[in-house]
């Protein structure tokens, strides 16, 4: 999912997972919540990783 943010909205993926995340919870779903915010903090890994390559 990390990859197919990336590609549709660049440098903005990782605030779309986030705010993925943040309607999931505000709705009670903690599980899709909290899978969203690993693939922001995977899309924020990612983006490291790149920066230090």
């Amino acid at each position: 999912m990390a990859s197919v943010l990336e590609a549709k909205h660049g440098l903005h993926a990782a605030e779309v997972a986030d705010f993925f995340s943040a309607v999931h919870y505000r709705n009670g779903d903690e599980e899709r919540s909290s899978a969203w915010a690993d693939v922001a903090e995977r899309v924020r890994e990612r983006q490291r990783d790149r920066l230090l390559a």
